[in-house]
């Protein structure tokens, strides 16, 4: 009977230490929440476009992928999700620095766009010899 108790507490408390890990830092899940932002976002804009994108199956492919290219599995990506769920604090951090991260990729971008606009221009303006 005791034995049965202790193993019993003993699930117990490994289930409430499973609960408060998160296995995906927070530097990666900022990188695949963004790419899973970008991809959502192309399905919005260009889906109309591209009948294979409608295909449920294709959308969760490049959700694969997006975690594939970061090695993380489906099981930690939920876990991780789960984790923010009971730790609402660590969340609002989270997004605080995916805004972040997201309004950098944006001047990144920006300057980019810039740089090949102005690169055009001066061979557009250079002669021809």
């Amino acid at each position: 009977m005791k034995i049965r108790l202790f193993i019993l507490i003993f699930f117990v408390f490994l289930e409430i230490a499973c609960l408060n890990e998160k296995p995906i830092e927070n530097k990666k899940m900022i990188k695949i929440m963004y790419d899973l932002n970008l991809e959502n976002e192309y399905f919005k804009t260009y889906s109309y476009l591209d009948t294979l994108s409608l295909n449920p199956s294709y959308q969760n492919f490049t959700f694969n992928q997006i975690l594939l290219q970061n090695n993380v599995t489906v099981a930690d990506y939920e876990k991780t999700l789960q984790y923010f769920y009971k730790h609402p604090e660590a969340f609002k951090e989270f997004t605080d620095s995916l805004f972040q991260y997201a309004e950098r990729q944006e001047k990144n971008i920006d300057l980019k766009l810039k740089l090949l606009k102005d690169n055009k221009r001066i061979k557009l303006s250079q002669p021809v010899r």
